[in-house]
């Protein structure tokens, strides 16, 4: 039907960087059949691009509301109430989307950020560790866990995964500021 169309077009207009417009097909594809959890979803991410993530947090759960099961929402959702600083309720939508698709790569990543946020470092290098275990060339979860590994004390262990994340991505900011000030404070131990 012309919801699908809607929802493609505004699709295409995403990738394009054309948040705006894409919306308004969103929202036509919604105006058309209000239970398309796939626009609710998508007009969430438009939103979230546009900084209104209460408007986003509402589609999600739009979404999940039409389609329990539906990961990617659950997923979105989690990093949403993330940045909101609803730290245990992100959580409980990775492990949603976890249950569904325990191989969700993204969802143990960000688990790992939200765990280790709270303190629950172990957990979060699990997921992380995990996160490798299924995409061994994720440069963010490598750099995640050698954040986690250094708040153990691992500083080895942590400034080899900080030279994995650049081997994949010899640009990614994140390890190389973090490898440096690791190797500095290797040096000043010695």
């Amino acid at each position: 039907g012309y919801e699908e169309a809607h929802n493609n077009l505004g699709n295409v207009l995403i990738n394009q960087g054309r948040t705006e417009e894409a919306i308004e097909h969103y929202l036509r594809a919604l105006q058309i059949n209000p239970d398309f959890e796939e626009a609710h979803n998508n007009l969430g991410l438009a939103l979230i691009n546009q900084g209104l993530t209460e408007e986003a947090i509402e589609h999600y759960l739009s979404a999940l509301q039409i389609s329990p099961d539906y990961e990617e929402a659950h997923y979105n959702l989690g990093l949403a109430l993330n940045n909101q600083g609803l730290t245990e309720e992100a959580i409980e939508h990775y492990l949603s989307a976890l249950q569904i698709n325990p191989d969700y790569e993204e969802a143990h990543n960000n688990l790992g950020l939200a765990l280790n946020n709270l303190g629950n470092i172990e957990e979060a290098i699990e997921h992380y560790l995990r996160a490798l275990q299924i995409r061994p060339n994720y440069e963010e979860a490598h750099t995640n866990l050698a954040i986690s590994l250094i708040l153990k004390g691992y500083t080895e262990r942590a400034i080899t995964h900080f030279r994995k994340a650049l081997h994949i991505n010899p640009d990614y900011v994140p390890a190389k500021n973090n490898l440096k000030r690791a190797l500095m404070e290797q040096q000043q131990k010695k």
